[in-house]
Protein backbone atom coordinates (compact mmCIF):
# COMPACT_ATOMS: atom_id res chain seq x y z
CA UNK A 1 0.00 0.00 0.00
CA UNK A 2 1.19 3.51 -0.68
CA UNK A 3 2.65 5.65 2.04
CA UNK A 4 2.63 9.42 1.62
CA UNK A 5 6.42 9.36 1.26
CA UNK A 6 6.57 6.54 -1.28
CA UNK A 7 5.55 8.47 -4.39
CA UNK A 8 7.74 11.39 -5.31
CA UNK A 9 8.38 13.44 -8.40
CA UNK A 10 12.10 12.94 -8.46
CA UNK A 11 14.65 15.41 -9.77
CA UNK A 12 17.15 13.89 -12.13
CA UNK A 13 20.88 14.08 -11.85
CA UNK A 14 22.28 15.93 -14.83
CA UNK A 15 25.13 13.43 -15.06
CA UNK A 16 22.71 10.51 -15.45
CA UNK A 17 20.30 12.17 -17.89
CA UNK A 18 22.48 13.84 -20.46
CA UNK A 19 20.31 12.52 -23.24
CA UNK A 20 17.44 14.54 -21.78
CA UNK A 21 18.96 17.91 -21.04
CA UNK A 22 22.41 18.13 -22.56
CA UNK A 23 21.28 20.40 -25.39
CA UNK A 24 18.45 22.17 -23.58
CA UNK A 25 18.29 25.93 -23.77
CA UNK A 26 18.27 27.00 -20.14
CA UNK A 27 16.91 30.21 -18.68
CA UNK A 28 17.39 30.51 -14.95
CA UNK A 29 15.58 32.66 -12.41
CA UNK A 30 16.48 33.23 -8.75
CA UNK A 31 14.86 30.73 -6.43
CA UNK A 32 11.96 31.83 -4.27
CA UNK A 33 11.45 29.10 -1.67
CA UNK A 34 7.94 30.23 -0.91
CA UNK A 35 6.88 29.55 -4.48
CA UNK A 36 8.37 26.08 -4.83
CA UNK A 37 5.93 23.36 -5.84
CA UNK A 38 8.43 20.55 -5.98
CA UNK A 39 11.29 19.69 -3.67
CA UNK A 40 14.95 19.80 -4.61
CA UNK A 41 17.76 17.33 -4.16
CA UNK A 42 21.30 18.37 -3.51
CA UNK A 43 24.03 18.90 -0.96
CA UNK A 44 23.52 22.48 0.14
CA UNK A 45 21.39 25.54 -0.23
CA UNK A 46 22.66 28.92 -1.26
CA UNK A 47 22.21 32.07 -3.25
CA UNK A 48 23.46 30.33 -6.39
CA UNK A 49 20.45 28.03 -6.58
CA UNK A 50 18.37 28.66 -9.69
CA UNK A 51 15.10 27.36 -11.03
CA UNK A 52 14.41 26.05 -14.52
CA UNK A 53 10.87 25.99 -15.89
CA UNK A 54 9.93 23.24 -18.32
CA UNK A 55 8.88 25.71 -20.99
CA UNK A 56 12.49 26.98 -21.12
CA UNK A 57 13.55 23.70 -22.71
CA UNK A 58 13.40 23.11 -26.43
CA UNK A 59 10.32 21.26 -27.64
CA UNK A 60 11.91 17.81 -27.80
CA UNK A 61 13.09 18.06 -24.22
CA UNK A 62 9.77 19.52 -23.06
CA UNK A 63 8.02 16.49 -24.52
CA UNK A 64 10.42 14.11 -22.77
CA UNK A 65 10.04 15.74 -19.36
CA UNK A 66 6.26 16.12 -19.49
CA UNK A 67 5.92 12.53 -20.69
CA UNK A 68 8.07 11.33 -17.78
CA UNK A 69 5.98 13.23 -15.23
CA UNK A 70 2.76 11.92 -16.76
CA UNK A 71 4.09 8.37 -16.61
CA UNK A 72 4.78 8.71 -12.88
CA UNK A 73 1.34 10.16 -12.23
CA UNK A 74 -0.29 7.32 -14.16
CA UNK A 75 1.12 4.64 -11.85
CA UNK A 76 -1.23 2.98 -9.39
CA UNK A 77 0.85 4.01 -6.40
CA UNK A 78 0.78 7.66 -7.44
CA UNK A 79 -2.99 7.60 -7.87
CA UNK A 80 -3.72 6.04 -4.48
CA UNK A 81 -1.19 8.30 -2.74
CA UNK A 82 -2.61 11.52 -4.15
CA UNK A 83 -6.14 10.25 -3.53
CA UNK A 84 -5.32 9.94 0.17
CA UNK A 85 -3.92 13.47 0.18
CA UNK A 86 -7.10 14.81 -1.43
CA UNK A 87 -9.17 12.72 0.98
CA UNK A 88 -7.41 14.43 3.88
CA UNK A 89 -6.50 11.24 5.75
CA UNK A 90 -4.35 8.21 5.02
CA UNK A 91 -6.03 4.85 4.83
CA UNK A 92 -5.85 2.90 8.07
CA UNK A 93 -3.43 0.31 6.72
CA UNK A 94 -1.13 3.08 5.47
CA UNK A 95 -1.19 4.96 8.76
CA UNK A 96 -0.27 1.82 10.66
CA UNK A 97 2.52 0.71 8.34
CA UNK A 98 4.31 4.03 8.76
CA UNK A 99 7.66 3.77 10.50
CA UNK A 100 7.36 5.72 13.73
CA UNK A 101 4.69 8.21 14.69
CA UNK A 102 1.92 5.74 13.90
CA UNK A 103 -1.40 6.07 15.75
CA UNK A 104 -2.27 3.85 18.69
CA UNK A 105 -3.66 0.51 17.58
CA UNK A 106 -7.05 1.46 19.05
CA UNK A 107 -7.14 4.72 17.10
CA UNK A 108 -10.44 5.03 15.18
CA UNK A 109 -8.61 5.49 11.85
CA UNK A 110 -7.95 1.75 11.97
CA UNK A 111 -11.64 0.93 11.50
CA UNK A 112 -13.23 4.22 10.36
CA UNK A 113 -11.10 4.88 7.30
CA UNK A 114 -10.32 1.56 5.66
CA UNK A 115 -11.29 2.88 2.23
CA UNK A 116 -11.38 6.20 0.41
CA UNK A 117 -14.41 8.41 0.92
CA UNK A 118 -17.02 8.29 -1.82
CA UNK A 119 -16.08 10.30 -4.89
CA UNK A 120 -12.45 10.87 -3.88
CA UNK A 121 -10.96 8.59 -6.52
CA UNK A 122 -13.03 10.29 -9.24
CA UNK A 123 -11.94 13.69 -7.93
CA UNK A 124 -8.31 12.57 -8.01
CA UNK A 125 -8.60 11.36 -11.58
CA UNK A 126 -10.35 14.59 -12.54
CA UNK A 127 -7.54 16.64 -11.03
CA UNK A 128 -4.99 14.45 -12.82
CA UNK A 129 -6.73 14.98 -16.18
CA UNK A 130 -6.43 18.77 -15.86
CA UNK A 131 -2.93 18.89 -14.38
CA UNK A 132 -0.44 20.66 -16.65
CA UNK A 133 3.21 19.69 -15.90
CA UNK A 134 4.58 22.81 -17.60
CA UNK A 135 3.71 24.87 -14.52
CA UNK A 136 6.43 23.06 -12.56
CA UNK A 137 9.82 24.59 -11.90
CA UNK A 138 12.86 22.51 -11.08
CA UNK A 139 16.01 23.43 -9.23
CA UNK A 140 19.19 22.37 -10.98
CA UNK A 141 20.84 19.82 -8.70
CA UNK A 142 23.07 16.85 -9.31
CA UNK A 143 21.45 14.05 -7.31
CA UNK A 144 18.29 12.03 -6.78
CA UNK A 145 17.08 11.12 -3.28
CA UNK A 146 14.20 9.13 -1.81
CA UNK A 147 12.69 9.44 1.65
CA UNK A 148 10.59 6.36 2.47
CA UNK A 149 8.15 5.89 5.34
CA UNK A 150 7.56 2.17 5.79
CA UNK A 151 8.14 -0.53 8.33
CA UNK A 152 11.42 -2.42 7.85
CA UNK A 153 12.86 0.36 5.67
CA UNK A 154 15.31 2.99 6.88
CA UNK A 155 13.84 6.30 7.98
CA UNK A 156 16.85 8.17 6.59
CA UNK A 157 16.99 10.01 3.27
CA UNK A 158 18.87 7.94 0.70
CA UNK A 159 20.53 8.85 -2.56
CA UNK A 160 19.56 6.57 -5.41
CA UNK A 161 22.17 4.17 -6.69
CA UNK A 162 23.28 4.41 -10.30
CA UNK A 163 21.41 1.18 -11.04
CA UNK A 164 18.12 2.52 -9.67
CA UNK A 165 18.54 5.83 -11.47
CA UNK A 166 18.97 4.00 -14.76
CA UNK A 167 15.92 1.80 -14.09
CA UNK A 168 13.87 4.90 -13.37
CA UNK A 169 15.21 6.68 -16.43
CA UNK A 170 14.34 3.73 -18.68
CA UNK A 171 10.84 3.59 -17.25
CA UNK A 172 10.31 7.30 -17.83
CA UNK A 173 11.68 7.42 -21.37
CA UNK A 174 10.70 4.06 -22.89
CA UNK A 175 7.89 4.16 -25.44
CA UNK A 176 6.34 1.10 -23.79
CA UNK A 177 7.89 0.46 -20.36
CA UNK A 178 8.18 -3.13 -19.16
CA UNK A 179 7.17 -2.43 -15.57
CA UNK A 180 7.09 0.37 -13.02
CA UNK A 181 10.03 0.55 -10.58
CA UNK A 182 7.92 2.65 -8.19
CA UNK A 183 7.94 2.72 -5.25
CA UNK A 184 11.72 2.76 -4.98
CA UNK A 185 12.67 1.45 -1.53
CA UNK A 186 16.29 1.76 -0.37
CA UNK A 187 18.34 -1.11 1.00
CA UNK A 188 21.93 -1.73 2.08
CA UNK A 189 23.19 -0.68 -1.36
CA UNK A 190 22.06 2.89 -0.67
CA UNK A 191 25.09 3.78 1.42
CA UNK A 192 24.91 7.55 0.91
CA UNK A 193 22.36 8.74 3.44
CA UNK A 194 21.21 12.01 4.97
CA UNK A 195 19.80 12.49 8.46
CA UNK A 196 16.21 13.77 8.28
CA UNK A 197 16.88 15.46 11.63
CA UNK A 198 19.04 17.97 9.78
CA UNK A 199 16.98 20.90 8.52
CA UNK A 200 16.10 21.16 4.81
CA UNK A 201 17.71 24.60 4.85
CA UNK A 202 21.03 22.98 5.77
CA UNK A 203 20.91 19.92 3.52
CA UNK A 204 19.03 21.43 0.58
CA UNK A 205 17.08 18.15 0.27
CA UNK A 206 13.30 18.15 0.41
CA UNK A 207 10.34 17.18 -1.77
CA UNK A 208 8.42 20.38 -1.21
CA UNK A 209 8.38 23.29 1.21
CA UNK A 210 5.94 21.41 3.47
CA UNK A 211 7.98 18.20 3.49
CA UNK A 212 9.07 18.27 7.14
CA UNK A 213 9.58 20.81 9.87
CA UNK A 214 12.92 21.44 11.49
CA UNK A 215 13.41 19.32 14.60
CA UNK A 216 12.29 21.30 17.63
CA UNK A 217 15.00 22.29 20.09
CA UNK A 218 13.31 20.30 22.86
CA UNK A 219 12.60 17.26 20.68
CA UNK A 220 14.43 14.00 21.24
CA UNK A 221 17.11 13.32 18.63
CA UNK A 222 17.09 9.57 18.02
CA UNK A 223 20.60 9.72 16.60
CA UNK A 224 21.73 9.88 20.25
CA UNK A 225 20.34 6.42 21.01
CA UNK A 226 22.91 3.92 22.25
CA UNK A 227 21.42 1.14 20.15
CA UNK A 228 22.91 0.51 16.71
CA UNK A 229 20.70 -1.01 14.04
CA UNK A 230 21.96 -1.93 10.61
CA UNK A 231 18.68 -0.97 8.96
CA UNK A 232 19.35 2.74 9.50
CA UNK A 233 23.13 2.76 9.93
CA UNK A 234 25.08 0.37 7.76
CA UNK A 235 28.22 0.53 9.91
CA UNK A 236 29.15 1.45 13.47
CA UNK A 237 31.10 4.41 12.15
CA UNK A 238 28.02 5.61 10.26
CA UNK A 239 26.06 5.53 13.54
CA UNK A 240 28.90 7.27 15.36
CA UNK A 241 29.08 10.04 12.78
CA UNK A 242 25.33 10.58 13.02
CA UNK A 243 25.59 10.80 16.81
CA UNK A 244 28.39 13.36 16.43
CA UNK A 245 26.14 15.48 14.21
CA UNK A 246 23.40 15.26 16.82
CA UNK A 247 25.81 16.37 19.55
CA UNK A 248 26.99 19.27 17.40
CA UNK A 249 23.38 20.31 16.92
CA UNK A 250 22.68 20.11 20.65
CA UNK A 251 25.80 22.12 21.44
CA UNK A 252 24.75 24.82 18.97
CA UNK A 253 21.36 25.03 20.69
CA UNK A 254 22.93 25.32 24.15
CA UNK A 255 25.45 27.87 22.93
CA UNK A 256 22.68 29.93 21.37
CA UNK A 257 20.82 29.97 24.67
CA UNK A 258 23.87 31.09 26.61
CA UNK A 259 24.70 33.77 24.06
CA UNK A 260 21.18 35.14 24.43
CA UNK A 261 21.44 35.52 28.21
CA UNK A 262 22.05 39.04 29.61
Amino acid sequence: MASFHDTELLIFSRSSCRNINSSAQMSFQPTNRSSLFLGVSGSQTGAGLRQLAIHNLDQAHQDTVTSAIARILDTDIAEITYAQIIDGLPLGEVAFESRGGMPHRDHPINHCHDKLCDGILDSTRGFRSTFYPNILKFDSRNAVYVHPDRENVTYRICRLTSEKRLQLLKFLTAEVPDHSPLPILPNEKNDYRIDPEESPQETGIYKDIWDRSELREDAYDQRLRDVWNKLDYLTHSDKGNAADRALERRNRIFQGRFDGEP
